[in-house]
């Protein structure tokens, strides 16, 4: 898998990564995108109440060191999921085996693939918050498609659940990153009608054990995932990173 060349996955296990975690998210919610307001997060960690019942991942390129993406599993717990408090869903039979996958996010300038045309040489700076000065610098080669990215989260999470006994996953997102996913993996199944969050938005499920099934059926990445037997992600506790975990070269917040 190309992605394990260019990326690595953690799982932010500890309460440096979390940090890290919650500044990607930051970065991308608050900053680029704007769906959150940056004034709400003194610390310049964007989290909610449903961190606290979330297993996070991070991404993390391996030839600049910069932490580039980031994604949460929900566990269904006493408040249930996020999507139960969101949108009308169809025969919702969330419990313990059940988790909802949200907060996927790319940091820009690695979700965004360069013109064929653009000098390969050039430059990309980010300007991170709170400092108007150019930060990082991201050479243009280094950005990679978000299908890439998206593949290794996704396979993080599903090692992650076959481990903890999690045969479905719920999501909330739009059409087009539904779509994103079924070409790429795992099959989602809408379940409700559309509600607005940060734009429209739609509910869907995906069954992990049809999932593999439907491996052998035109869809052989999951098997593929099983059969390597690759590391999907690293536990930043195990790494002895439980006390410090490096961060970008240059913090996302100044």
């Amino acid at each position: 898998m190309m992605f394990d060349d260019r990326y690595e996955v953690y799982l932010a296990d500890t309460e440096e990564a979390r940090r890290i975690h919650y500044q990607v998210r930051y970065k991308v919610y608050c900053i680029e995108e704007g769906f959150e307001d940056s004034q709400d997060y003194a610390r310049y960690e964007e989290s909610d109440e449903w961190d606290s019942n979330s297993v996070h991942f991070i991404v993390r390129s391996k030839n600049s060191g910069q932490w580039i993406a980031a994604m949460r599993m929900v566990l269904h717990g006493q408040n249930g999921l996020p999507i139960e408090h969101m949108c009308d869903i169809r025969s919702l039979e969330a419990s313990n085996d059940t988790a909802e996958i949200s907060r996927m996010c790319i940091i820009d300038e690695h979700r965004r693939v360069p013109h064929p045309k653009s000098a390969p040489k050039k430059d990309v700076f980010t300007v991170y918050p709170g400092n108007a000065k150019t930060g990082n610098q991201a050479p243009v080669n280094l950005r990679a498609h978000k299908s890439e990215i998206i593949l290794g989260l996704l396979r993080a999470a599903v090692d992650y659940s076959y481990e903890h006994g999690i045969n479905n996953w719920y999501f909330l997102t739009t059409r087009a990153l539904a779509r994103l996913i079924n070409r790429l993996c795992i099959q989602l199944v809408c379940v409700g009608n559309p509600c607005h969050h940060r734009g429209e938005r739609h509910p869907f499920i995906a069954n992990l054990r049809e999932a593999e099934k439907q491996a052998t059926e035109g869809c052989p990445i999951i098997g593929e995932w099983r059969d390597q037997r690759t590391i999907s992600y690293h536990r930043c506790s195990e790494l002895g990173l439980s006390r410090s975990l490096p961060m970008n070269n240059q913090r996302l917040v100044a």
